[in-house]
């Protein structure tokens, strides 16, 4: 379901709609605050582009414990994502990009991410990530929230412990605390971040960096 271009200001007369096999794709329309679709059992990929006058996704999750594919929210208006609270799983990514979003705590329930949990150039908004029961995800990419200063315990109930990917990029953090408890990160980039003054939150780490690692432009790190 493709909704792009339209003076649509949300799709409650699709009320009725209880299953989306692919994606719900929402994009530049100007003047939606909300979506609708609150009785949907069944959904795949969700993309949220240029909605600047979305500040709710109330009932989304209403009867959803799955996202089958990924989140992509990419200049919304969104400040929280309480409509999403009763998702546990979303099978692929996680993306939040040019949104004034607080943090992630709405979503309570999410233990799962099959793919990465990603932030990008999120701004000044975005202080805490919010989400404690996390037992799975494959990447953390933080790239543009320089107010988010701890990490929090985001790795710290992972079931699996190697992940493919760190990035903390242009953060406000001073230490990795939160990524303390992984044991194996072959790709990670830590650039540009003002405060950050430690990296031995990383000494658990075993086994080869094959895919490369990055530390530049932290000028407190000694």
């Amino acid at each position: 379901l493709k909704i792009n271009h339209t003076s649509i200001t949300n799709l409650s007369a699709l009320n009725n709609l209880a299953s989306i096999g692919d994606v719900l794709e929402l994009s530049h329309n100007n003047l939606m605050t909300s979506i609708g679709l609150n009785n949907l059992t069944q959904l795949g990929s969700v993309v949220l582009l240029d909605l600047p006058m979305l500040t709710s996704v109330s009932g989304l999750s209403n009867n959803l414990t799955t996202i089958n594919g990924d989140i992509n929210i990419d200049s919304a208006g969104l400040t929280n994502l309480a409509g999403l609270s009763g998702i546990q799983h979303v099978a692929g990514n996680l993306s939040v990009s040019h949104t004034p979003l607080i943090s992630f705590s709405n979503l309570i329930n999410l233990t799962t991410i099959d793919g990465a949990l990603q932030i990008f150039q999120i701004g000044s908004s975005f202080t805490s990530i919010g989400l404690h029961n996390l037992t799975t995800c494959n990447a953390f990419l933080f790239w543009g929230a320089p107010n988010l200063t701890s990490l929090e315990d985001v790795s710290h109930h992972l079931i699996n412990k190697d992940i493919s990917t760190v990035w903390m990029i242009e953060m406000g953090i001073t230490n990795l605390l939160g990524l303390d408890s992984l044991h194996s990160v072959p790709n990670f980039y830590m650039w540009s971040n003002p405060n950050l003054t430690s990296l031995n939150e990383f000494q658990k780490l075993t086994g080869d960096v094959f895919a490369g690692f990055s530390i530049h432009d932290n000028p407190q790190l000694t």
